[in-house]
């Protein structure tokens, strides 16, 4: 009866090692597809204020500063996630 309570032990104690292993993973992968989806919001952000400059629209103006300015630490803080 104590093999059997041993096995068990460990049964139980790979069984969590997977499942912790698995929840890791999953996170990472969601946490990739969530950089890689505000990366291409980046750029789709970027298209659109080139499209502003193009037609008139100063990039100077107080919006667009703050607008930019968030911009580049959203990016800085993107590459260094990714970094890590």
């Amino acid at each position: 009866m104590a093999n059997n309570e041993g096995v068990d032990i460990i049964i139980k104690a790979t069984d969590q090692y997977t499942k912790t292993i698995n929840n890791i993973a999953a996170s990472n992968k969601l946490f990739g597809n969530s950089i890689e989806n505000t990366q291409k919001q980046i750029a789709a952000l970027e298209k659109y204020m080139i499209a502003l400059v193009a037609n008139g629209i100063s990039p100077t103006s107080a919006s667009i500063n703050v607008l930019q300015a968030d911009l580049k630490l959203l990016n800085q803080t993107i590459i260094q996630v990714e970094h890590l």
